[in-house]
């Protein structure tokens, strides 16, 4: 691999580690090993473990007003995105490394066009042409 190409995809990683950052995904790499081992690891829950952290201080006790709020705004900033079904997100991510790593692809050439000899028009054959092309145009 040439240092441009390595270059190229130098770039990619960052620009894929700066949206990731962005909006708090997970590394595409790290998503299909998870995948891959059965695990989805978008499937965590910062609202499931907000509850389990109230339950071990506070137990059955519901939660005051400022935790109740607080607990909003975390589902706010947890739900702000649509979920998206497995098959859809294995097509994306298998989608974005083929675009990472693109498959090369073998192109067969094949001349069909018939060919014969060439020669030059007769005086009789370029005013055919001409009556022709004029009388249709």
């Amino acid at each position: 691999m040439g240092k441009a190409q390595q270059f190229n995809f130098m770039q990619l990683d960052e620009q894929l580690q700066k949206v990731a950052d962005e909006y708090g995904f997970i590394d595409p790499l790290t998503l299909l090993l998870g995948f891959a081992n059965g695990e989805d690891l978008r499937g965590h829950s910062l609202v499931y473990q907000w509850i389990l952290n109230h339950e071990n201080i506070n137990g059955d006790e519901p939660p005051d007003t400022f935790e109740w709020d607080e607990l909003v705004e975390l589902i706010k900033n947890e739900h702000r995105f649509l979920p998206v079904e497995r098959a859809v997100s294995r097509d994306a991510a298998k989608t974005l490394l083929e675009y990472q790593h693109n498959k090369k692809k073998s192109v067969e050439i094949t001349d069909k066009s018939a060919s014969g000899e060439i020669t030059e028009l007769s005086r009789a054959e370029i005013k055919r042409f001409e009556r022709v092309f004029k009388h249709e145009y």
